[in-house]
């Protein structure tokens, strides 16, 4: 007989928000409050799974009648792309080869798929250029479920969904921290960024000023070689007769 999946002791298969929510609290993962009116419930995680070293935050969404549909870890990466295949790895040791995997791991969407039980399945993917991974303990028909209620308004405030990039049929619900904090996790680093725009467009700027000016100077078009050569013969003059120059003599 197959093992049935467990989250804390709990079978997932069949469970409701009322038999895993106690099960969490005695495992010290603390609950971030959403609200019984929300479909979904958040826990920061800080060290207390060791076996799930990296883990920043965990979720845990329902249907509307508050039966299980899924959980999922998250594990925060900046520009690792070998991150996914770690998580992958852990998975196989307790769980066995995956039942399929997509994907490059080394560039693109990966998602590796574990089909369990009944109507479980444990997925761990990853979108692109955002290397951040997650891990997902599915009920598959309870996902479709909270899928079709949230598309057609029956759950209470609703945050906007996210998408799973790896594979648009399947939905991939946002926590409200997710919603609240920016991320972190750019695909280009804002320093960097700014700073190859100020490489390009200060030179830029700089020469369009520049040759204005020259053009202002000298009237004449503003031609870079011949505005260069007079603008430089002009500031030596300034340098050598400063009141010469600015006065203005007719017969220079």
């Amino acid at each position: 007989m197959a093992v049935p999946l467990m989250l804390f002791g709990v079978p997932l298969q069949g469970a409701t928000r009322a038999t895993l929510t106690p099960a969490l609290q005695k495992a010290g993962l603390p609950l971030i409050p959403n609200g019984p009116q929300q479909w979904f419930d958040t826990y920061r995680l800080n060290g207390q799974l060791p076996q799930l070293q990296g883990a920043s935050m965990f979720s845990v969404k329902y249907t509307k009648h508050n039966r299980f549909a899924v959980a999922e870890y998250k594990f925060p990466s900046f520009d690792d792309a070998r991150q996914v295949q770690n998580i992958i790895t852990m998975v196989e040791y307790k769980y066995g080869q995956p039942s399929s995997v997509v994907g490059d791991v080394e560039h693109g969407p990966v998602t590796a798929r574990w089909k369990e039980s009944g109507d479980m399945e444990i997925k761990v993917w990853r979108g692109w250029p955002v290397t951040t991974t997650y891990m997902d303990l599915e009920n598959i028909t309870n996902v479709a479920r909270m899928l079709s209620e949230t598309r057609a308004g029956k759950h209470g405030g609703l945050l906007p969904a996210r998408t799973d990039v790896n594979d648009q049929k399947e939905w991939q619900p946002p926590s409200l921290v997710e919603q609240a904090t920016p991320s972190s996790n750019q695909t280009f680093p804002l320093l960097w960024e700014w700073g190859v725009i100020a490489f390009f467009c200060i030179p830029a700027l700089a020469m369009v000023i520049f040759g204005h000016f020259i053009a202002r100077v000298t009237r004449i078009p503003p031609n870079f070689k011949v505005a260069a050569h007079i603008f430089f013969t002009r500031i030596g003059q300034f340098v050598r007769r400063p009141q010469w120059f600015l006065r203005g003599d007719k017969n220079r």
